[in-house]
């Protein structure tokens, strides 16, 4: 596994649904664009990903998404989810 510095990181945001849900289909088609333009990683679920407005199982659910999606590529894309708390995970540390 890549280590967590150095690279191209965007703090991505969190695509929505009309009913205010996080769209996961687009969540994984933003991992995969970023995989295919060669960026290092991303920062889930920050500030900038609407983190601290989601609740636990949506938070959850997005970053099962990122780590299912990063797996069907051909390039390692390290997602990070940060939280307001200024704590980094890995999403596979937080769904398994």
């Amino acid at each position: 596994m890549k280590p967590i510095t150095g690279g191209l990181w965007p703090a991505n945001f969190t695509p929505m649904t009309d009913k205010q849900e996080p769209n996961l289909k687009e969540v994984a088609r933003l991992t995969e664009l970023f995989a295919q333009q060669g960026l290092d990683g991303q920062y889930v679920l920050g500030s900038t990903g609407q983190g601290i407005a989601l609740t636990l199982e949506q938070r959850k659910a997005v970053a099962q998404a990122v780590a299912d999606a990063e797996r069907k590529t051909s390039v390692e894309i390290v997602p990070v989810v940060a939280t307001a708390s200024g704590r980094y995970d890995r999403p596979e540390d937080i769904v398994g």
